[in-house]
């Protein structure tokens, strides 16, 4: 098993593979005004953060363009 910073690269090795941002501790981050998986967000991808402004919820891109996680349910 992993340890220390290992574990941080193993988890961005497989949940966030080609987001460079991510790899980083930079992940790239969009404003909403509403839902996450509106029609505002085009074109993200995986690891990209969300921050609706409207209802104060953050959301996280789990499928490039199409799927967005509430993360701070």
């Amino acid at each position: 098993m992993p340890s220390g910073n290992t574990i941080w690269q193993a988890i961005v090795d497989k949940a966030f593979t080609g987001n460079k941002r991510v790899k980083t501790g930079r992940p790239h981050c969009v404003a909403c005004d509403g839902a996450a998986n509106s029609t505002l967000i085009t074109a993200s991808e995986v690891g990209t953060l969300a921050w609706d402004y409207t209802n104060l919820d953050a959301y996280i891109c789990t499928v490039a363009d199409t799927t967005w996680v509430k993360i701070n349910a």
